[in-house]
Protein backbone atom coordinates (compact mmCIF):
# COMPACT_ATOMS: atom_id res chain seq x y z
CA UNK A 1 0.00 0.00 0.00
CA UNK A 2 1.00 3.64 -0.02
CA UNK A 3 -0.37 6.04 2.43
CA UNK A 4 -1.37 9.82 1.63
CA UNK A 5 2.18 11.21 2.04
CA UNK A 6 3.60 8.95 -0.58
CA UNK A 7 5.98 6.85 1.59
CA UNK A 8 5.75 2.98 1.07
CA UNK A 9 4.42 1.11 3.85
CA UNK A 10 3.96 -2.20 4.11
CA UNK A 11 0.77 -3.75 5.88
CA UNK A 12 0.76 -6.58 8.33
CA UNK A 13 -1.88 -8.49 9.84
CA UNK A 14 -2.64 -8.43 13.99
CA UNK A 15 -5.29 -10.92 15.92
CA UNK A 16 -8.50 -8.84 15.11
CA UNK A 17 -8.12 -8.86 11.79
CA UNK A 18 -7.42 -5.43 10.81
CA UNK A 19 -3.70 -3.98 9.50
CA UNK A 20 -1.05 -2.90 10.97
CA UNK A 21 0.93 -0.35 8.62
CA UNK A 22 4.79 0.17 8.99
CA UNK A 23 6.83 2.75 7.35
CA UNK A 24 10.23 1.57 5.56
CA UNK A 25 12.14 3.15 7.97
CA UNK A 26 10.40 1.26 11.16
CA UNK A 27 10.94 -1.91 8.60
CA UNK A 28 14.65 -1.31 8.04
CA UNK A 29 15.03 -0.44 11.67
CA UNK A 30 13.31 -4.34 12.95
CA UNK A 31 15.52 -6.03 10.55
CA UNK A 32 18.61 -4.46 12.64
CA UNK A 33 17.67 -4.75 15.51
CA UNK A 34 16.54 -8.79 14.60
CA UNK A 35 20.27 -8.68 13.24
CA UNK A 36 22.39 -7.23 16.46
CA UNK A 37 20.16 -9.94 18.81
CA UNK A 38 21.43 -12.35 16.37
CA UNK A 39 24.74 -11.70 16.58
CA UNK A 40 24.93 -11.02 20.49
CA UNK A 41 23.28 -14.63 20.91
CA UNK A 42 25.98 -16.09 18.44
CA UNK A 43 29.22 -14.05 20.17
CA UNK A 44 27.48 -15.43 23.66
CA UNK A 45 28.04 -19.19 22.08
CA UNK A 46 31.90 -18.29 21.71
CA UNK A 47 32.33 -17.26 24.76
CA UNK A 48 32.12 -13.33 24.02
CA UNK A 49 29.19 -10.83 25.77
CA UNK A 50 28.80 -7.31 25.89
CA UNK A 51 28.45 -5.46 29.40
CA UNK A 52 27.94 -1.45 29.71
CA UNK A 53 29.35 -1.16 25.67
CA UNK A 54 32.40 -2.81 26.19
CA UNK A 55 33.49 -6.94 24.67
CA UNK A 56 34.24 -8.89 27.00
CA UNK A 57 35.40 -12.44 27.89
CA UNK A 58 33.50 -14.37 29.52
CA UNK A 59 33.84 -18.58 31.22
CA UNK A 60 35.83 -19.87 33.37
CA UNK A 61 39.84 -19.43 33.76
CA UNK A 62 41.84 -22.62 33.73
CA UNK A 63 45.17 -23.38 35.19
CA UNK A 64 47.77 -25.51 34.09
CA UNK A 65 51.84 -25.99 34.76
CA UNK A 66 53.95 -25.60 32.40
CA UNK A 67 57.08 -27.26 32.08
CA UNK A 68 59.86 -28.03 29.33
CA UNK A 69 63.81 -28.64 28.67
CA UNK A 70 66.49 -29.19 26.10
CA UNK A 71 69.52 -29.22 25.49
CA UNK A 72 71.62 -25.57 24.59
CA UNK A 73 74.62 -27.39 23.15
CA UNK A 74 75.64 -25.83 20.01
CA UNK A 75 73.30 -23.20 20.12
CA UNK A 76 74.00 -19.09 20.54
CA UNK A 77 70.76 -17.69 21.03
CA UNK A 78 67.71 -18.77 22.41
CA UNK A 79 64.17 -17.60 21.43
CA UNK A 80 61.11 -16.81 22.61
CA UNK A 81 58.05 -16.79 20.77
CA UNK A 82 54.94 -16.08 23.44
CA UNK A 83 52.36 -14.08 22.22
CA UNK A 84 50.68 -13.38 25.77
CA UNK A 85 52.29 -13.68 29.43
CA UNK A 86 54.87 -12.91 31.17
CA UNK A 87 58.65 -13.79 30.59
CA UNK A 88 61.47 -14.07 33.18
CA UNK A 89 64.93 -14.89 31.83
CA UNK A 90 67.99 -16.02 34.11
CA UNK A 91 71.27 -16.86 33.01
CA UNK A 92 73.83 -19.06 34.90
CA UNK A 93 76.15 -22.08 34.81
CA UNK A 94 73.95 -24.46 33.26
CA UNK A 95 73.89 -26.70 29.96
CA UNK A 96 70.28 -26.65 29.36
CA UNK A 97 67.64 -24.61 28.98
CA UNK A 98 64.95 -25.49 31.52
CA UNK A 99 61.60 -23.79 31.23
CA UNK A 100 58.71 -23.50 34.37
CA UNK A 101 55.67 -21.43 34.84
CA UNK A 102 52.09 -22.18 34.38
CA UNK A 103 49.28 -21.53 31.54
CA UNK A 104 46.08 -19.85 32.10
CA UNK A 105 43.22 -20.76 29.55
CA UNK A 106 39.86 -18.83 29.41
CA UNK A 107 37.41 -21.25 28.75
CA UNK A 108 33.45 -21.95 28.35
CA UNK A 109 33.76 -25.34 29.26
CA UNK A 110 36.84 -27.13 31.41
CA UNK A 111 36.52 -30.06 28.61
CA UNK A 112 37.65 -27.51 25.95
CA UNK A 113 40.34 -26.02 27.82
CA UNK A 114 41.78 -29.52 28.14
CA UNK A 115 41.44 -29.53 24.67
CA UNK A 116 43.48 -26.46 24.25
CA UNK A 117 46.03 -27.06 26.84
CA UNK A 118 46.81 -30.93 24.56
CA UNK A 119 47.15 -28.47 21.14
CA UNK A 120 49.03 -25.74 22.77
CA UNK A 121 52.37 -27.10 24.48
CA UNK A 122 55.48 -25.25 25.38
CA UNK A 123 58.45 -26.79 22.89
CA UNK A 124 62.34 -26.12 22.67
CA UNK A 125 62.96 -26.69 18.84
CA UNK A 126 66.01 -26.30 17.62
CA UNK A 127 66.71 -23.94 14.43
CA UNK A 128 70.32 -24.64 13.31
CA UNK A 129 72.51 -22.26 16.09
CA UNK A 130 69.10 -21.09 18.02
CA UNK A 131 66.62 -22.72 20.30
CA UNK A 132 63.27 -21.64 19.74
CA UNK A 133 60.78 -21.71 22.63
CA UNK A 134 57.53 -21.13 21.19
CA UNK A 135 53.57 -21.88 23.38
CA UNK A 136 52.03 -22.06 20.64
CA UNK A 137 48.91 -19.77 21.02
CA UNK A 138 48.15 -19.69 17.84
CA UNK A 139 46.40 -23.21 17.64
CA UNK A 140 43.77 -22.25 20.30
CA UNK A 141 40.30 -21.56 18.92
CA UNK A 142 39.60 -17.92 18.39
CA UNK A 143 37.10 -17.77 21.17
CA UNK A 144 39.57 -19.42 23.71
CA UNK A 145 42.42 -16.78 25.29
CA UNK A 146 45.58 -18.49 26.53
CA UNK A 147 48.57 -17.14 28.39
CA UNK A 148 51.74 -18.34 29.02
CA UNK A 149 53.86 -17.09 32.43
CA UNK A 150 57.16 -18.53 31.96
CA UNK A 151 60.37 -18.70 34.40
CA UNK A 152 63.30 -19.51 31.58
CA UNK A 153 66.90 -20.65 33.12
CA UNK A 154 69.42 -20.68 29.98
CA UNK A 155 73.12 -20.51 29.83
CA UNK A 156 74.93 -17.52 30.52
CA UNK A 157 76.67 -17.15 27.29
CA UNK A 158 74.10 -17.05 24.72
CA UNK A 159 71.81 -14.04 23.35
CA UNK A 160 68.29 -13.49 23.67
CA UNK A 161 65.35 -12.97 21.55
CA UNK A 162 61.99 -12.24 22.51
CA UNK A 163 58.88 -11.94 20.55
CA UNK A 164 55.46 -10.84 22.50
CA UNK A 165 52.61 -8.96 22.52
CA UNK A 166 51.24 -8.55 26.05
CA UNK A 167 53.19 -9.54 29.35
CA UNK A 168 56.25 -8.22 31.37
CA UNK A 169 59.49 -9.21 30.50
CA UNK A 170 62.77 -9.45 33.00
CA UNK A 171 66.30 -10.73 31.73
CA UNK A 172 69.19 -10.82 34.16
CA UNK A 173 72.89 -11.74 34.20
CA UNK A 174 72.69 -12.87 30.52
CA UNK A 175 76.37 -12.05 28.35
CA UNK A 176 74.69 -12.17 25.27
CA UNK A 177 73.51 -9.65 23.31
CA UNK A 178 69.28 -9.28 23.96
CA UNK A 179 66.67 -8.16 21.47
CA UNK A 180 63.05 -7.36 22.39
CA UNK A 181 59.63 -6.57 20.57
CA UNK A 182 56.51 -6.62 22.40
CA UNK A 183 53.11 -4.17 22.15
CA UNK A 184 52.91 -3.61 25.49
CA UNK A 185 54.21 -4.36 28.95
CA UNK A 186 57.09 -3.28 31.63
CA UNK A 187 60.46 -4.26 31.02
CA UNK A 188 63.43 -4.95 33.24
CA UNK A 189 67.03 -5.75 32.81
CA UNK A 190 70.09 -6.20 34.84
CA UNK A 191 73.78 -7.38 34.03
CA UNK A 192 73.63 -8.06 30.39
CA UNK A 193 77.26 -8.66 29.04
CA UNK A 194 76.30 -7.30 26.01
CA UNK A 195 74.31 -4.16 24.29
CA UNK A 196 70.00 -4.02 24.22
CA UNK A 197 67.64 -3.79 21.73
CA UNK A 198 64.21 -3.01 22.83
CA UNK A 199 61.18 -1.91 21.00
CA UNK A 200 57.84 -2.02 22.57
CA UNK A 201 54.60 -0.22 21.88
CA UNK A 202 53.54 0.78 25.35
CA UNK A 203 55.30 0.68 28.63
CA UNK A 204 54.64 2.01 32.09
CA UNK A 205 58.31 1.26 33.39
CA UNK A 206 61.58 0.30 31.36
CA UNK A 207 64.17 -0.55 34.23
CA UNK A 208 67.86 -1.36 33.25
CA UNK A 209 70.81 -1.84 34.88
CA UNK A 210 74.28 -3.27 34.55
CA UNK A 211 74.53 -3.36 30.70
CA UNK A 212 77.85 -3.62 29.41
CA UNK A 213 77.28 -2.70 25.92
CA UNK A 214 75.29 -0.19 23.83
CA UNK A 215 71.23 0.53 24.61
CA UNK A 216 68.53 1.26 22.14
CA UNK A 217 65.10 1.97 23.16
CA UNK A 218 62.13 2.62 20.87
CA UNK A 219 58.26 3.04 21.45
CA UNK A 220 55.68 4.58 24.38
CA UNK A 221 55.91 4.77 27.60
CA UNK A 222 55.68 6.39 31.41
CA UNK A 223 59.21 4.98 33.07
CA UNK A 224 62.46 5.62 32.31
CA UNK A 225 65.32 4.34 34.87
CA UNK A 226 68.93 3.97 33.52
CA UNK A 227 71.98 2.88 35.65
CA UNK A 228 75.24 2.13 34.99
CA UNK A 229 75.17 1.57 30.73
CA UNK A 230 78.69 1.59 29.47
CA UNK A 231 77.65 1.80 25.98
CA UNK A 232 75.79 4.38 23.83
CA UNK A 233 72.30 5.23 25.18
CA UNK A 234 69.51 5.78 22.19
CA UNK A 235 66.36 6.51 23.08
CA UNK A 236 63.23 7.70 20.22
CA UNK A 237 59.97 7.88 21.79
Amino acid sequence: DRDVTGVQTCALPISNGHYSSFSGGEVVLIILICMVGAGMWQASQYGIHFNSGSLQWFGETYDYPVSASGSAKGMVRVVFDNPHGNIKVTGGDVADVTVTGHKTIRSYHREDADRTNNSTPVELVPQGDRLLVRTNQDHAPDNQRVSDDLEVTIPRNLAVEIRGNVGDYEVSDVAGDLELAGSRGDIRLSQIGGGARIEIGRSDLIRAHDVKGKLDIQGRGSDLELENISGQVTING
